[in-house]
């Protein structure tokens, strides 16, 4: 890449390998940053359109800064991976490792990733409107020939579509039970307003008829994701054997993960109460039931995240364990104390307790501890 003035001629030179590490673009091999100043010219602006830091080297990525000589941004990304893509996991990489086929320009999703969530949504949004007018279309229809309808009602295919279309665009989102409900609430109350809105032409919106659409889609589409999920795996299991392959080598990966796809987080917690920890605090090891994958700090949000009763437990004591040795033990509870056929991979069942949303999964068996501490209230 070079610099040129008014006349043509090239004033400066610059070029960097595949993660942006400043290189001699005569001789390719590595140089020191020495990027916005050469000679006379002050120039910022370096790989992908960073602006470099002249006394870092750091490049600021609008979102955050990227150091081209590890390969690695300095902060988190804001953009969270999928568990069952793992290389979206890690939060500092750059580009997924691919630099090559990828390109980064603002440290969110990689370029191509945008326009391919653009594209999921677009055709989620069109296949969702073709899916529920054509349900509702046939429904009418099927009413019709058994003589309990006359016609069809124009304004029930309006909402159908418009719901169809709401659900197909939030589909990709439904990775849990919660954003499932969430979104099957969300699109049928769309899908009721816009069929009151037809009938009326643009009048009054009933606004109890939308919570009893929004409550009945919530309730339909949780009811559909447990019974997909106990279909595809009725114990939720994670079968990771000794053929897992490590994100990374030289170090503990953070998922053992099968090339299936299944995958879980390296580290597991498990948080007990003071008065029943014995076998923890004396020589490491006790039976375990319910355990996390978030480390916490306090037994205050231990029993608002997981929605623990303080007469259950205390939750003041954390031990910390490599999930490889129960990895075959490891599968994901349902509803009311493992008492369901509902999973519950978020712990949502008692609300009186606590906000929940905490990432959970059940081992039942003995489990060792890396460490135990006793955490504060």
């Amino acid at each position: 890449m070079y610099m040129t003035g008014t006349d043509g001629v090239a004033v400066s030179s610059y070029a960097f390998d595949d993660f942006g590490r400043n290189i001699d673009p005569r001789t390719g091999r590595q140089r020191k940053h020495d990027y916005t100043t050469n000679g006379n010219i002050f120039q910022p602006f370096a790989f992908t359109g960073y602006q470099e830091d002249e006394v870092s080297g750091l490049k600021f990525a609008q979102t955050r800064f990227y150091d081209a000589s590890t390969g690695r941004f300095q902060s988190e990304d804001i953009v969270k991976g999928c568990i069952s893509t793992p290389f979206t996991m890690n939060h500092y990489g750059y580009c997924w490792n691919n630099p090559i086929g990828i390109v980064d320009i603002d440290g969110n999703l990689p370029d191509w990733a945008k326009t391919a969530l653009k594209v999921t949504a677009c055709v989620g949004i069109a296949a969702g409107a073709v899916c529920g007018g054509v349900s509702c279309l046939t429904c009418q229809s099927m009413e019709m020939v058994m003589g309990t309808r006359k016609s069809i009602d124009n304004s029930a295919m309006v909402g159908s579509m418009v719901g169809g279309g709401a659900m197909g665009l939030m589909g990709p989102a439904c990775t849990s039970l919660g954003t499932t409900m969430m979104a099957g609430g969300i699109s049928s109350a769309t899908g009721d307003i816009a069929t009151q809105a037809y009938r009326t032409k643009g009048g009054q919106i009933n606004a109890g008829e939308v919570a009893t659409a929004a409550a009945g889609g919530a309730l339909l589409a949780g009811a559909g994701y447990g019974v997909a999920t106990a279909v595809s795996s009725p114990r939720g299991s994670v079968t990771v054997s000794e053929d897992s392959c490590p994100l990374e080598t030289g170090g503990k990966p953070d998922f053992y993960v099968k090339q299936t796809g299944d995958a879980v987080p390296s580290t597991g917690y498990r948080y007990m109460s003071s008065d029943n920890a014995a076998g923890a605090l004396t020589n490491g090891e006790q039976y375990t039931t319910y355990v996390g994958f978030e480390k916490l700090d306090s037994a205050a949000q231990v029993q608002n995240s997981y929605q623990v009763a303080p007469v259950w437990s205390d939750c003041k004591v954390r031990g910390e364990f490599d999930t490889l040795q129960v990895i075959d033990d490891l599968y994901i509870p349902t509803t009311r104390g493992n008492t369901t056929n509902i999973l519950e991979p978020l712990a949502v069942s008692y609300p009186e307790y606590g906000s929940g949303g905490g990432y959970q999964m059940r081992v039942d068996s003995n489990v060792k501890f890396n460490n135990v501490t006793i955490i504060g209230d």
